[in-house]
């Protein structure tokens, strides 16, 4: 775990939000499964900006097809579209970095709330054969999540376009990253914060993207 990550991980703790139905042990379980195996890159993605920031242009995502936490089969884009979505990388094996993240979106769905901010937090999984619905329910269910708060895996074959066109690989056990990818209600993919970002900044990013929203003329 990094510096920063390590950082994050202890401040949570220290204000019981990763403690939180999952329980603090498990940021730092010897008991952690085996990573899944992500697919190879099929090809390299041109960045045109930096690890973090705004997209521009906009970037659309592959059409991906996803088994949602209530075992509906949809898509990316049925789930994405007429709102703007947090996206986060995770899969339910991980003792690590996941918990954190989901720990984050708890608080941000409860900053949400309170703010009267509409928007969806998703949780895609990038373990295409260890995550089931049912597990993905179990993980919800352990931070927590109301209603806004989706988790889904994709098709064997989605996976690979989905993390390549996120940038969103990581390295050693943290096979993905853990930044959060802002989804305009297009779809499309418009921002990128750095690895674990703060819910306050997270509920932040939103509030700014709605008013830049209603400042753009139709």
């Amino acid at each position: 775990m990094s510096v920063r990550r390590a950082a994050i991980a202890g401040a949570l703790v220290g204000c019981g939000l990763a403690a939180a139905g999952l329980g603090a042990g498990l940021l730092l379980s010897a008991q952690r499964a085996a990573p899944p195996t992500l697919p190879p890159v099929a090809a390299a993605l041109q960045e045109t900006h930096l690890p973090f920031g705004p997209i521009r242009p906009p970037r659309a995502l592959p059409a991906v097809a996803l088994r949602a936490d209530d075992g509906a089969a949809t898509t990316l884009a049925a789930l994405t579209q007429g709102r703007y979505t947090l996206l986060q990388l995770m899969f339910t094996g991980c003792s690590v970095t996941c918990p954190i993240q989901g720990a984050i979106f708890k608080a941000t769905q409860a900053a949400l709330t309170a703010e009267g901010v509409e928007a969806q937090l998703l949780s895609i999984s990038v373990d295409v054969v260890g995550d089931t619905s049912e597990a993905l329910a179990r993980w919800l269910n352990g931070f927590d999540a109301r209603t806004g708060w989706r988790a889904a895996v994709p098709s064997p074959d989605g996976l690979g376009p989905l993390i390549d066109a996120l940038n969103g690989r990581g390295s050693g056990p943290d096979v993905h990253d853990a930044r959060v990818y802002l989804l305009a209600p297009s779809g499309k993919l418009i921002f990128v914060t750095e690895d674990m970002p703060s819910p306050r900044y997270l509920a932040k990013l939103l509030r700014d993207a709605a008013a830049f929203e209603a400042r753009t003329p139709g």
